[in-house]
């Protein structure tokens, strides 16, 4: 979304009752009201996803080494491709989402959307990650 549909929606949305992440479906932060409890709410939801990240590479890593297909030594190179990716995502998240503070320059949220952009992102990456090539 870009910078000036985000700031709009998320003005909008605030001032409706019940604020903005009351108002996205989805959103497992959506009954906080003050800014430390969406805060919070975020930086658990972050947590548990990573967590959710580290579990999917790591089945994702095994099934890898499973797949007799592919010779040994091009399982290792396969399995290093994946790692990289993943230190990749990481990298991007960090960057991406720091944009979110800039873009909120002053705002009382800044910190709430840098987190939300870190939770989106990882349940988007957590969906790309697949345990089985074969699904």
């Amino acid at each position: 979304m870009t910078t000036w549909r985000f700031a709009l929606v998320l003005g909008l949305v605030a001032a409706a009752p019940g604020g903005a992440h009351a108002q996205e479906q989805g959103d497992p932060c959506a009954s906080a009201s003050a800014n430390v409890a969406i805060g919070a709410c975020y930086a658990r939801e972050l947590t548990n996803t990573n967590n959710a990240i580290e579990t999917r590479l790591r089945e994702r890593l095994a099934e890898i080494d499973r797949n007799t297909n592919v010779p040994a030594a091009e399982r290792e190179k396969w399995k290093r491709a994946v790692r990289a990716a993943q230190q990749a995502f990481v990298t991007y998240r960090q960057n991406e989402c720091a944009t979110q503070t800039f873009e909120m320059w002053g705002g009382s949220g800044a910190a709430i959307a840098e987190a939300k952009c870190a939770y989106d992102m990882g349940q988007d990456r957590l969906r790309q990650i697949n345990p089985n090539p074969a699904d």
